[in-house]
């Protein structure tokens, strides 16, 4: 009982973050597909497009949220990147199938 706010602030940096985890396996998932197809030059794309997002992100609420800031950026980043990877997979392979 020590530091009570900073423990409800913990739980929801932690909870923000735990968003992650699910971004991440589709990227597990859907990127391990794209790999063993060769599809290397989407893959690229998808990660730049998380870089420049991550940038953006971190420089806009670092400063305002802290770690909250850095919970809600990589969350957000994660979840589109693994959505990303999910579409480009369903889209390769559909396309494959419809040949």
């Amino acid at each position: 009982f020590l530091y009570p706010l900073s423990i409800a602030n913990d739980v929801l940096i932690f909870t923000t973050q735990s968003w992650t985890v699910l971004g991440v396996g589709w990227m597990y998932v859907f990127g391990s597909y794209l790999t063993a197809t060769g599809r290397f030059k989407i893959l690229i794309l998808i990660v730049s497009f998380g870089v420049i997002i991550s940038i953006g992100l971190n420089l806009i609420l670092i400063p305002s949220h802290k770690a909250l800031g850095t919970a809600i950026s990589s969350s957000i980043v994660q979840m589109t990147m693994g959505l990303l990877h999910m579409i480009a997979a369903i889209f390769y392979i559909s396309k494959s199938k419809s040949i």
